[in-house]
């Protein structure tokens, strides 16, 4: 429902009523999953924990920890989630004056799943590095089981057959990072607050303002017939 609200409907299809019933939830939701573990993660513990405050806590205390890793995989509530964490675990690496961030993934739907997963990994790894004052590093990706289903074969030959195009370069407003400052302080909603967006911008009109994108060529799109999501 959150995420709909930002006009993300990336995972609709599995927090319908049929899914999210396989484990006595509402429509809607498909369990503490992602998100959930990433800022309120609680195995049994007295007290939540917040893993990204964490991670900027050690940052700022000790840049050279060892232990700067977030992880989703909670066995307290894996076992009641309409989508188990395909990926979420990542790790900080200071190598001199900057941070690589490695990405460990279990599982990996490689056509569809792993090209957007990689774009976010890489922004949060810049925005991260933007809040911290380090400069950016190399992503590294460690993918444990990547794979392709048989009906998004077809889609996979159109992309086998495309010559790459070059990277867009990508600009990040600072006030993106005043943002995380937000939510990190308690702002569940900081892209409504007058503060960040005082004229009431859709989200989608306001993160274009902020998250610029210069020499970016796609491909055309990809029918979903050949390229579908398998649930």
């Amino acid at each position: 429902e959150n995420l709909n609200k930002y006009d993300v409907h990336y995972w609709d299809a599995w927090a319908d009523e049929e899914h999210a019933g396989w484990y006595d939830l509402p429509a809607g939701q498909f369990g503490r999953t992602y998100g959930a573990q990433w800022r309120s993660f609680n195995a049994g513990g007295p007290e939540p924990i917040d893993q990204i405050k964490r991670l900027f806590t050690i940052i700022e205390k000790n840049p050279s920890d060892r232990g700067l890793l977030v992880n989703p995989w909670n066995p307290y509530d894996v076992d009641h989630l309409v989508i188990k964490p395909c990926h979420g675990q990542f790790r900080l690496l200071l190598m001199d004056d900057r941070f690589d961030m490695v990405v460990t993934q279990r599982s990996s739907d490689v056509p569809l799943g792993l090209p957007s997963n990689v774009v976010m990994y890489k922004f949060l790894q810049m925005l991260i590095c933007m809040k911290t004052g380090y400069k950016e590093g190399d992503l590294i990706y460690d993918i444990q089981d990547a794979h392709y289903y048989s009906d998004q074969e077809e889609g996979i030959k159109i992309l086998i057959e495309r010559e790459p195009k070059p990277y867009p370069k990508v600009t990040i407003d600072p006030i993106m990072v005043k943002v995380l400052d937000a939510m990190l302080d308690g702002n569940d909603d900081p892209l409504s607050d007058k503060q960040f967006n005082p004229e009431g911008k859709p989200y989608k009109e306001l993160l274009r303002e902020w998250i610029k994108l210069e020499g970016y060529d796609a491909h055309p799109t990809i029918p979903y017939e050949v390229l579908p999501v398998d649930i």
